[in-house]
């Protein structure tokens, strides 16, 4: 049962990905938005109900994969796309395996380890662009309620002898306290002199802003990784896979400004042993205006808005539509 507490962290240790949700966790987040509702099920997921390892009959079983864009960091539950997809499309349920800071590795180990046995009918992965810098790392930079840094080690892959190996198992536990952590005044204070140096810099030039050089070449490692890990994930499953990449948020506002066709070729170059459909969510924000696009994030926290998990579910909707009959 679900009880409402204060909390330092909603996250736990877990030995095969790195971190899970506190299971049946009932929080409330302090946010620029006044503040939202974080709930958990007993398996450690962002959900209102628990995830049955039996679906209901005649009811189609969606999964959704991804990191807090998909899990829903800044809204609540019900305002994911994932549970707009649920409400607006008839006989499914939709179950989120989002997680907050994960990685794709981590991604797809979450439905190797926990949700495979569940047996889907489709499969929806939603790798953030900037997952493929996680990809690389047996550490990732995280931060405290109270404004302190610290590194939450995590599994990852290398690529040996053209085959994925999975490294860092048992994923070592992580001191949550470092005395060499960063304040996070000063940390923010330096990201935003970065900031204002590389818009000089590329106003003046007047070039593209090229934010993820890891998608400029098929052969940069990053990709190669990334692409293995999709790879070996899509071509393991015995049901429709709809792949979605979230493009950072200046892309999408101002697609003019900032490279995307890097990103866009690259995925579009992946070859499945089985049908799978990609959704290009930079194009399918071009319908909206700018004013429009800018209300899919918030002001501060660039995770998607009530608005933007709209826009998205509204892409989805017919695309789920059509995998489901097939």
């Amino acid at each position: 049962m679900n009880k409402l507490i204060s909390c330092r962290s909603f996250i736990e240790y877990n030995e095969s990905i790195g971190h899970l949700y506190i299971p049946d966790l009932f929080v409330r987040i302090m946010h620029e938005n006044g503040g939202y509702f974080l709930k958990t099920n007993n398996r450690g997921f962002r959900s209102d109900t628990d995830f049955k390892i039996q679906k209901g009959d005649k009811i189609k079983r969606v999964m959704v994969f991804g990191d807090s864009f998909t899990a829903g960091d800044g809204v609540e539950n019900s305002q994911r796309y994932s549970d707009l997809l649920q409400a607006n499309i008839r006989d499914i349920e939709v179950l989120n395996f989002g997680l907050s800071h994960s990685g794709t590795d981590q991604q797809y180990l979450i439905f190797k380890e926990i949700a495979k046995e569940m047996k889907p009918d489709l499969i929806i992965i939603s790798p953030l662009l900037e997952n493929i810098r996680r990809n690389m790392k047996s550490e990732l930079l995280n931060q405290t309620q109270d404004g302190q840094f610290f590194f939450r080690s995590k599994p990852y892959f290398e690529i040996q002898e053209s085959e994925l190996k999975l490294c860092n198992i048992p994923v070592p536990k992580t001191k949550l306290f470092n005395s060499e952590t960063i304040p996070a005044e000063e940390h923010s204070k330096l990201r935003i002199v970065l900031s204002s140096i590389k818009k000089f810099f590329y106003k003046n030039l007047k070039i593209k802003a090229n934010i993820f050089p890891e998608y400029d070449s098929e052969n940069r490692i990053e990709w190669r990784v990334m692409k293995a890990i999709l790879t070996k994930w899509v071509n393991e499953l015995d049901c429709p896979v709809i792949l979605m990449p979230i493009p950072w948020y200046l892309q999408f506002e101002h697609p003019d400004k900032y490279v995307t066709e890097n990103y866009i070729q690259r995925f579009n170059s992946l070859k499945f042993n089985r049908e799978c459909d990609m959704i290009n969510l930079l194009e399918e924000f071009q319908k909206y205006d700018l004013d429009m696009r800018r209300s899919f994030t918030y002001k501060y926290d660039k995770h998607f808005s009530p608005a933007g998990h709209i826009a998205v579910a509204e892409s989805l909707i017919p695309i789920v539509k059509s995998s489901l009959k097939k």
